[in-house]
């Protein structure tokens, strides 16, 4: 069998398996948590960062206040399910805590989509 004839069959039996490909590893979803345990949409920030771009996760947020000039300090939390990371911007008076839906699957105000 030739290379073309392998990468043919390969392409059937995938096709024939069902396979699309590798499998997309989802990102999570990332809100915010607010002082009594609600959880928001992270585009909530605009009102005190008006100039936040497409921000949806801490890390991004972390590295877009850094290209800003600001200190950031942040850490991972230890939750027993989902993911949590505080993150705090003191020279916006911002300390925030972004965490994943499953933290939020228990709070009262959830967004939704």
């Amino acid at each position: 069998m030739n290379g073309s004839h392998k990468f043919v069959a390969v392409m059937l039996g995938a096709a024939f398996l069902g396979c699309n490909g590798p499998a997309a590893v989802s990102e999570p979803q990332w809100f915010l948590m607010a002082r009594h345990g609600e959880c928001m949409e992270v585009e909530g920030l605009k009102r005190k960062v008006p100039d936040l771009s497409d921000i949806k996760d801490p890390y991004s947020f972390m590295k877009f206040m850094r290209q800003k000039g600001h200190t950031v300090t942040a850490g991972e939390m230890t939750a027993v399910q989902g993911r949590a990371v505080e993150v705090k911007v003191s020279e916006k008076n911002l300390f925030l805590i972004f965490v994943t839906t499953e933290l939020c699957q228990n709070s009262l105000a959830v967004p939704t989509r």
